[in-house]
């Protein structure tokens, strides 16, 4: 990655002079990790009562109290409102100056080898595993050799690629960046070309039309209903693209080193106030039976201003995050290093890793809240554990 130095934005140079190179952005590495340990408490919490997909549900929404309902709720949503999109915004951010060195052939077959292996194994290594973990702790595991060739063969045919959704939509997404600049004519320019960083009305504005758009597609594709063909959510696909985009925008524009400390301050307290309003929101949608299908699409009211609190909600959470990353951890760690260095194989090996950790506590009698607490941070540190011994098999750096 490339980087900056934790300057305050006074004195922080706005435009790095052609031909020289950038400091790497340590900050982009830390925030890595932590959106990595998200997806991971992101999968737990759905484990234990949060509405969504999930492998594994030990608790139904149903089950929970109210008050363990909203914290859970509130964890999920206020996550998905921002953190895939920030992902998508960090890879975009790097996919120019990508393009720029290797060009866009080389590009692309670095990524298909990065994405596709990492599919192949988790399609019909670790989907096998942990499905028959999941038949084991049911005590339907296959047991005879008709059975075990039943087993493999639909676990081999479906090709569940699982979170690596997002890769497979990555690659996508590069391969869209790199043909539009063979058709633009394009080979990079000067790697700080594009305008300024959009002022907080155009920001708004910004989210404000994802939001809408998002409402309209869910009209057909409520959130949670999977698209089949790619195994995703179209809910919430229209802002992964956009923010791709403005990744590769803020590359060109350095974006991220123009972002006032005053702007994510004023970013900061919009979004708490959001968040604040989360409660308010999902008692008069969902009202004390805790049913709140009409805000996940739909023509309803409360799908609309959903997806428009989404987007600013997640709008706000990215800017405060990227102001607050790069004035308080720009800076070198080794452990952060390593931390970072492992997050790929943590994304890829975790679903494995927190279903066999919430088996091995199943019976214990605890809250679904304190199950929460308890499993999620011992599945974020087995997954690097996990992560480190895969990365030490030959060639597996390569990819991971």
């Amino acid at each position: 990655m490339q980087s900056e130095t934790a300057l305050t934005e006074e004195k922080r140079p706005a435009v790095v002079p052609e031909g020289t190179a950038a400091p790497r952005m340590w900050f982009l590495d830390h925030l890595k990790v932590l959106l990595t340990a998200l997806v991971v408490l992101q999968h737990a919490a759905v484990t234990y009562g949060a509405p969504g997909g999930w492998y594994y549900h030990e608790f139904k929404s149903g089950q929970l109290a109210l008050p363990e309902l909203l914290v859970l709720v509130a964890f999920v949503v206020v996550n998905q409102a921002y953190f895939m999109g920030l992902f998508y915004m960090i890879s975009g951010y790097f996919t120019p100056g990508s393009v720029d060195r290797k060009g866009g052939a080389v590009f692309l077959k670095d990524r298909l080898m990065r994405f596709g292996v990492p599919m192949l194994a988790y399609a019909f290594l670790l989907v096998p595993i942990l499905q028959y973990a999941l038949f084991a702790a049911a005590g339907t595991s296959p047991r005879s050799a008709a059975e075990w060739i039943a087993f493999l063969a639909r676990e081999f045919t479906r090709f569940e690629i699982g979170p690596l959704w997002f890769t497979e939509l990555l690659f996508f997404f590069s391969a869209v960046y790199v043909l539009g600049r063979i058709a633009a004519g394009r080979r990079g320019g000067s790697p700080r070309s594009a305008p300024g960083f959009p002022g907080y009305r155009a920001a708004v504005a910004f989210a404000v039309c994802i939001g809408a758009v998002n409402f309209l597609i869910r009209l057909g594709f409520p959130i949670g209903a999977p698209f089949a063909p790619l195994n995703i959510q179209l809910a919430f696909l229209f802002q992964y693209v956009c923010l791709f985009a403005v990744g590769a925008a803020a590359y060109r524009g350095d974006w991220l080193s123009r972002i006032s400390v005053g702007a994510g301050k004023a970013w900061a307290r919009a979004t708490a106030g959001l968040i604040a309003l989360l409660p308010v929101l999902f008692l008069i949608s969902a009202g004390p039976d805790g049913d709140f299908s009409s805000a996940v699409g739909g023509w309803h009211w409360q799908a609309f201003v959903y997806a428009v609190w989404e987007q600013l909600t997640g709008m706000g959470m990215i800017i405060t995050l990227l102001v607050f990353f790069r004035e308080r951890m720009n800076y070198p760690s080794p452990l952060w290093k390593t931390l970072s260095e492992h997050s790929y194989a943590v994304y890829i090996v975790h679903p494995l890793i927190l279903i066999l950790v919430s088996l091995s506590v199943r019976q214990i009698s605890l809250s679904p809240l304190m199950k929460f607490l308890l499993v999620g941070p011992a599945a974020v540190a087995l997954s690097y554990l996990a992560a480190w011994a895969i990365r030490k098999l030959p060639g597996a750096k390569a990819v991971l």
